[in-house]
């Protein structure tokens, strides 16, 4: 059972479309946080190789990692929900959840990665990291197109809204304050 749950994760890796649809119908919620701790240890790990960091406290590391990952994860997949909504999608949030936690899947293969650059040097551990990066927001992107139904434009402004929301609030504190000034010499 857990080993055909893994198959399908591993199946995002060479048949996304085909597998994102039916994460959308099962909706393995639990699994996916699995792959959520086990993407941010391999993260953790991948690093301690690569940076020859000595992680004395790793339980305490991975234990904080593990909780503001999660928060962090909670409010992307609560914020991308609301503006899909927005852009007339027709999603569920805790598909979208699970399906975030389901991206981090090129996650796992940065141990693999980091093991092989100790060998053949870091240039080498660097591009897959780089590819590792990629490829998973290529997951996200095509997860959030897919379970909401929607462009790839619409797609493309879920996905950098916060971007676009911090910049225009930035603007309009900076409207505010270049007035309060103004106010303070009038």
């Amino acid at each position: 059972m857990l080993s055909q749950k893994f198959e399908t994760a591993l199946s995002l890796l060479d048949n996304p479309k085909e597998t994102i649809e039916l994460l959308i119908v099962e909706k393995p919620v639990f699994f996916s946080l699995l792959i959520f701790i086990l993407a941010n240890v391999s993260f953790l790990v991948s690093n301690s190789i690569v940076f020859h960091f000595s992680n004395t406290n790793f339980v305490l590391v991975l234990f904080f990692t593990l909780l503001s990952n999660f928060l962090i994860f909670v409010t992307m997949a609560a914020g991308y929900h609301f503006i899909a909504e927005i852009l007339r999608g027709k999603g569920n949030v805790i598909t979208l959840f699970s399906l975030l936690n389901f991206s981090l899947t090129p996650v796992l293969l940065m141990i693999p990665s980091a093991i092989i650059g100790k060998f053949a040097g870091n240039g080498l551990t660097y591009f897959a990291f780089t590819v590792i990066f990629f490829w998973t927001i290529y997951l996200l992107i095509f997860s959030i197109k897919i379970l909401y139904n929607i462009s790839t434009i619409k797609t493309f402004l879920v996905i950098f809204s916060p971007v676009i929301i911090a910049f225009l609030l930035s603007i309009i504190f900076l409207i505010i304050t270049i007035a309060g000034i103004i106010s303070l010499f009038v």
